[in-house]
């Protein structure tokens, strides 16, 4: 990459070695640059004003007819953002990043181009148009052209965001743009594909575009450089660990001068990586030769061992007594499908050698699951040609129980009468004398003024490896104001992990983390009633991997979240982003949040008989939790008989009276076709 030409979501002109930067937080806000790289500003592309500090070459900002605040664009016009490179530059890729606020993030831009001789609204007709991730994707995503396009102009349009609004939605967050500048007169576009895999060895074509220059007729497409003589090719031996370079061979121009070049076939290696480089030697008008050296690719060769889909075999929860069933997916690479397999699984026996399991099978079940099977499992997969007999070694899976991974009744103390992970204070002191709802027991006070909360040692809880869970909990809210936790365990950046709020508003709230900066995916409960216990439970059930990866590379997961107030489902939502929290990040908090430290966002209230799950429960246990305290009884949705019409969770002559007084009537369009 020979240079980056950037603009960026901070509030000041940057000049950095290889990048020439601007700021731009949202499209609202354009930074008239002092460096190379300009915003043009004017009322042709944006309504403008200056900025309040009246240095022209500082700031700008958009005009505000739409109410919204200066650094957003009302959704009426379609937001348009100029730049000016400086000079004709030769780009081949963007890059995008997200603004990063859910829903604000741009999710559809196109670019256009205009030469330096040409001038600014000549613009080129190559006009992509570029679809960017999910909302608040603050990921790098990569979209090169195809082609190389010479520009000093370039025109970026957002022509909608995430929120379904006329276009560019009811504001547009644009965090980062930044194209790729290349050299046109090296060699582009590699076959391989740089950093490409799976390549079969036998019989490789090596190709590439050749230097190149603008065509006069087609600003868009360059024809080859007719001072071009030869391509000098170099190649690696194919060890992953050495990437330098010798030369290969040379190849004429030709005449007349060929604008994709191939060579080979050439037999290689299998596990080879290969490094390869291409420098166009060009004649100057002057009759002098210059070597253009060009960019490094690099491709790897089938394996020669089993390829397994590396999140094979998953972590799986049990239930005691039921089956845990484990699979792994592989390839056998000389054949390109699952034929030519062996496979022998194992449990791992920390005191000696790994136990073997199961048959000769890509599938491995545990029947009738105890305590003794928990532990750790993985699979040897051969290939069986004895010509070969290369194996691979799988990841290792954790099959977990099913159980309850914490309880702490506040009897009097922090004591977690599960597995001894006791609580301990911190900050003020809170009060265990206090009256609580279960068993005519006791609770603890928490006093928000006093900064008063319990930590528990978060890695010390036997949380799922798939990262479900469930929380259940009794709180009686006093007051106070703010965001007030009366349970935590969340960590950031990136967000992580799940936090219960009474929120400023005064609802109940079910927070998570999903791996971004910053940024939570919040539920929304009902109001919060004061001097009054209710009984909260929020369950996660993980249903996949998201294609999004957090800034530390852990996968983000997909799953179902569930808010459940005194015994009855409130609300849920499907298919959220959830990343679970890192152990070795920071402590569970009951009383308080912000479990990174400082404590923060003290709850003012009671709480009592606080219960932590490592799966999500189901919604007949959440109603016995429930009426076990407070007795009568709760319609648990999931068992509501088909015909109760009259939403009792019963079926009864009530229920048979709504079907008789609507027995035979049709409701047809047109009305003669009712009997």
């Amino acid at each position: 990459m020979n240079g980056l030409i950037s603009t960026r979501s901070v509030l000041a002109c940057m000049v950095v070695t290889g990048i020439l930067a601007v700021a731009a937080p949202t499209l609202g806000e354009l930074i008239h640059a002092n460096g190379n790289v300009t915003l043009v500003a004017g009322s042709e592309y944006f309504p403008v004003s200056q900025a309040s500090d009246g240095d022209p070459s500082t700031q700008w900002v958009t005009e505000d007819p739409g109410g919204y605040p200066s650094d957003y664009f009302d959704y009426g016009p379609v937001p348009v953002m100029v730049m000016d490179l400086g000079e004709d530059v030769a780009l081949d890729a963007v890059a995008f990043w997200g603004y990063g606020i859910s829903g604000n993030s741009t999710s559809e831009f196109s670019l256009r181009f205009a030469k330096e001789a040409d001038g600014i609204g000549s613009w080129q007709s190559y006009n992509p148009t570029f679809h960017t991730g999910p909302q608040g994707n603050s990921v790098q995503q990569n979209f090169p052209f195809g082609l190389i396009v010479l520009a000093r102009y370039v025109q970026v349009t957002v022509s909608d965001n995430h929120i379904e609004t006329p276009p560019g939605g009811d504001r547009v967050g644009f965090g980062e743009i930044q194209f790729n500048k290349t050299d046109i007169n090296i060699a582009h576009f590699p076959a391989p594909p740089d950093q490409s895999s799976g390549i079969n060895p036998d019989g490789i074509l090596l190709s590439w575009d050749a230097a190149g220059e603008s065509n006069p007729s087609d600003p868009n497409v360059l024809v080859p450089n007719p001072g071009l003589l030869r391509h000098e090719l170099y190649l690696s031996s194919g060890n992953p660990e050495d990437p330098n370079v010798l030369l290969l061979d040379t190849i004429a121009a030709g005449n007349p001068i060929a604008a994709r070049v191939e060579y080979g076939p050439l037999n290689l290696d299998r596990d080879g990586t290969y490094y390869w480089r291409v420098d166009e030697v060009i004649r100057d008008p002057n009759g002098m030769e210059m070597a253009h050296t060009g960019d490094t690719w690099m491709f790897q060769t089938l394996p020669s061992n089993p390829e397994i889909l590396s999140n094979t075999p998953a972590d799986t929860l049990a239930s005691l007594g039921g089956d845990a069933t484990f699979t792994i997916l592989a390839t056998n690479p000389f054949l390109g499908d699952e034929s030519g397999l062996r496979y022998q699984w194992y449990k791992v026996n920390p005191d000696g050698d790994d136990i073997e399991m199961g048959d000769d099978s890509a599938l491995l079940t545990i029947s009738n699951v105890t305590g003794d099977d928990e532990g750790q499992y993985y699979c040897i997969v051969t290939i069986i040609d004895p010509d070969v007999q290369t194996w691979t070694i799988s990841r290792q899976a954790n099959l977990v129980l099913k159980k309850r991974i914490g309880y702490w009744p506040f009897d009097g103390d922090a004591t977690d009468l599960d597995f001894g992970n006791d609580g301990f204070i911190g900050g003020g002191t809170p009060d265990f004398t206090a009256q609580g709802v279960v068993n005519n027991g006791l609770a603890v006070q928490f006093d928000s003024a006093s900064s008063e909360f319990i930590q528990i040692a978060n890695d010390n809880l036997q949380w799922s490896p798939t990262g479900s869970f469930s929380v259940s909990m009794w709180v009686k809210a006093t007051g106070g104001s703010g965001h007030r936790a009366p349970i935590s365990n969340r960590h950031e950046p990136p967000t992580q992990g799940f936090i219960i709020y009474d929120e400023p508003g005064n609802t109940w709230q079910f927070w998570n983390g999903h791996g971004g900066a910053s940024g939570w995916n919040t539920l929304q409960g009902p109001s919060v009633v004061n001097n009054e216990w209710t009984h909260l439970v929020i369950t996660c059930d993980p249903t996949g991997i998201s294609e999004n990866v957090a800034s530390d590379d852990i996968p983000i997961l997909l799953a179902t979240k569930r808010l459940y107030v005194n015994g009855e489902l409130y609300d849920e939502q499907q298919d959220i982003e959830y990343k679970p929290k890192k152990t070795g990040t920071s402590d569970l908090f009951i009383g308080a949040g912000q479990n990174e430290n400082p404590a923060n966002f003290f709850f003012h209230g009671l709480v009592d008989d606080v219960r932590l799950y490592n799966y999500p429960i189901e919604d007949v246990k959440v109603a016995q939790l429930y009426t076990d305290v407070m007795g009568g009884a709760v319609c648990v949705e999931s068992l509501r008989p088909a015909f109760d019409l009259d939403h009792d969770c019963e079926v009864t002559l009530t229920d048979f009276a709504i079907l008789a007084e609507n027995w035979a009537v049709c409701n047809l369009v047109p009305a003669d076709n009712c009997p």
